[in-house]
């Protein structure tokens, strides 16, 4: 018979969770990585690389949420820090294509299997203390301290690739996820044994989540996310180029450009990341005096203003301005996970999470498709693209009623 955790013990598991999230935004390489690679490999293939990172979430995002749900939180993250570990370990060693593209697909595989996992766990942990009202507010501060070390982190790649030591960002990454491995293997998962009884076939699994999306709001919640994660993802894409043409006014020698944007593009991130901590960190108080819909709609209206602004190239002040393009999502994060949550079964969650964010990047890489075909320059008509389609989708969301649960604002 397997034992109930104790209080204490569940007790030292939520903080060992709360610290283990907020190292999971440790990305010392992301300021890094393109230059990186292009040291290693010709620009042709770093492309490869990349499609070869999103052909791989897309590949295991919902097997990795189903496998949670049935084989347990705490073993699929164990299973994600060894894939974060064994990648990193071969970007420190890099050298080739190969191993590259293996680092590649080992990085990918941890970010699935976390995706919806990581969450869940939390939940359960505090389900188990009698603690659920504190999910919502948890998950904002959580997200806050985590947008505050990724800041840190993207300063740090940015100094990095700055010196041309690129690795080291890696390397750093590696320690991080070595100390998050270790500390999820402290955390205990008080859902495990109820999971292991009620795990259902895979295509059951899928079955019900569809049904679950019947349950107000869910429905309006997951249409939300999912065109929220494709707009978010537009001024990621772009505001690179904005900062480059940017330096490219400043700076009239090619060598003062390349030496400078590296470490301008990972103190812009550094600024992007904090200014999104103090989003993330409000969420949860504007939430209950607005509503959730009326907070859902604020950000959204923002993020499309941001996609305006940067049909405007090469404007300092709309470099400034697209560091609040982190808002949106710090806020959207635990203001919808708060609602979604409770309502979702245990068996159910990771799942439900995992199709959420697939359904995301399916709408942000059909938007991609999009931006391949239209006229234009390729910057401002995608922009204008990216600018129409964001603004029907939350006109129509505004328009659509929340149908909202009589628990929760």
């Amino acid at each position: 018979m397997i034992q109930r955790p104790s209080p204490a013990r569940l007790e030292r598991s939520l903080r060992y969770y709360s610290w283990y999230a907020g190292i999971c935004g440790a990305y010392f390489w992301m300021p890094v990585f393109v230059l990186y690679f292009s040291t290693v490999v010709a620009l042709r293939q770093v492309f490869l690389l990349e499609s070869i990172y999103y052909a791989t979430v897309f590949a295991l995002e919902v097997p990795s949420g189903y496998l949670s749900d049935t084989l347990g939180r705490k073993h699929t993250l164990l299973i994600s820090t060894a894939c974060l570990c064994a990648s990193y370990t071969l970007f420190v060693i890099g050298g080739s294509f190969a191993v590259l593209a293996a680092a590649q697909a080992l990085l990918a595989a941890g970010f699935a299997c976390a995706s919806g996992t990581d969450t869940s766990l939390h939940y359960a942990l505090l389900a188990a203390l009698r603690r659920e009202q504190e999910y919502g507010p948890r998950e904002a501060r959580l997200a806050a301290r985590t947008r505050v070390i990724s800041a840190a982190a993207a300063i740090t790649g940015g100094v990095c690739a700055w010196i041309g030591e690129y690795r080291l960002a890696y390397l750093l990454s590696l320690g991080a996820a070595v100390y998050a491995l270790v500390l999820v293997a402290l955390v205990v998962d008080p859902e495990f044994s109820s999971i292991r009884k009620r795990a259902i076939a895979p295509f059951r699994q899928l079955r019900a989540v569809v049904d679950a999306l019947r349950t107000p709001p869910l429905g309006y919640l997951f249409a939300f996310v999912v065109a929220m994660t494709a707009l978010n993802h537009v001024p990621y894409e772009f505001y690179q180029l904005s900062v480059r043409a940017v330096i490219a006014t400043l700076t009239h020698e090619r060598a003062a450009l390349r030496e400078i944007t590296p470490l301008v593009s990972g103190i812009h991130l550094c600024a992007t990341m904090l200014i999104g901590a103090i989003g993330a960190r409000i969420a949860s108080g504007a939430r209950d005096r607005l509503g959730t819909k009326s907070v859902l709609l604020s950000v959204a209206l923002l993020q499309l203003s941001i996609v305006a602004l940067l049909i405007s190239r090469g404007s300092a002040i709309v470099v400034a301005l697209v560091t609040l393009r982190s808002v949106p999502a710090a806020v959207m994060q635990p203001v919808t996970r708060a609602h979604v949550a409770p309502l979702v079964a245990p068996t159910l969650r990771a799942t439900y999470f995992s199709i959420q964010s697939l359904a995301g990047r399916l709408a942000f890489a059909l938007l991609l498709v999009v931006f391949s075909v239209v006229p234009g320059d390729g910057y401002r008509s995608s922009l204008v693209v990216a600018l129409a389609v964001g603004t029907v989708a939350v006109a129509t969301l505004a328009l659509v009623p929340l149908h909202r649960d009589r628990s929760r604002p």
